[in-house]
């Protein structure tokens, strides 16, 4: 059976019996976070494994039905993947809220984007505003 993916970590694992080299993979936990990173580092294992060179990172988290009180250590293991990524240099970051609002179970990313505040579009205002344009 041909199971579709585009998470870099089961694609690593579809390909982790042919030794290919140019791939890196760890796993650790958090608190009941299950954290994988993916660094692809050669592009002859880029094509072969159909991601760009780069790294990725996949964090599963509990069922919440199992589990709904307030996790603050693994929110902020969450934050810290994602502050890593982002770098020093505190770059652009796209989010996704993927789901459905009107679907209970869905509704976790557009709940999460409700929460966010995008601020790219008053970046230039800011700098004027503080007189650093």
């Amino acid at each position: 059976m041909n199971f579709r993916t585009d998470l870099a970590m089961e694609l690593e694992q579809q390909h982790r019996s042919e030794g290919l080299t140019g791939v890196e993979s760890e796993e650790w936990r958090a608190g009941q976070l299950s954290i994988n990173r993916i660094r692809i580092t050669q592009e002859q294992a880029a094509r072969r494994i159909g991601k760009p060179v780069g790294e990725y990172v996949t964090i599963t988290v509990p069922a919440f039905s199992d589990d709904v009180t307030a996790a603050h250590d693994e929110i902020e293991a969450m934050a810290e993947q994602i502050a890593r990524l982002v770098g020093d240099d505190k770059g652009l970051v796209l989010v996704a809220g993927l789901g459905n609002v009107q679907i209970t179970p869905d509704a976790l990313g557009p709940k999460v984007i409700d929460g966010m505040l995008a601020t790219r579009h008053i970046q230039g205002e800011v700098a004027r505003a503080a007189g650093l344009e």
